[in-house]
């Protein structure tokens, strides 16, 4: 990309879970000293959380895919969601586990009753 070129943004949202959304963002640029076709330029995925004013999570309102298409993403990125969960509440664990073991407690967490 160049200073003059005629830069697109393309957004859209790709997932909405309780709180948080996804947004897919393609960014592409023309050159405006050729007739070429316009490349591309950079792409994001960030994942944004909904505050309230006083910085409480609120509630986002649910996405509805309106094509066959965007349903199917919107269902593979809730099923990509749902495993980035488990995989940091396992990385939680073991991050535990591990001060546990380095302080000496992990005795305590073997013979704590399952809950």
């Amino acid at each position: 990309m160049h200073v003059g070129d005629v830069v697109h943004v393309d957004a859209r949202i790709t997932w909405a879970g309780c709180v948080s959304m996804e947004v897919a963002v393609q960014i592409s640029a023309d050159r405006w000293d050729r007739a070429v076709p316009p490349g591309d330029v950079a792409t994001a995925h960030p994942v944004m959380a909904a505050v309230d004013d006083h910085g409480d999570p609120r509630a986002v309102p649910p996405l509805l895919p309106q094509t066959d298409g965007t349903a199917t993403r919107h269902q593979y990125r809730a099923r990509t969601a749902h495993y980035q969960r488990r995989r940091r509440l396992h990385q939680v664990r073991l991050e535990c586990l591990a001060e546990a073991v380095h302080h000496d407690r992990w005795p305590q967490l073997i013979d704590r009753p399952n809950s």
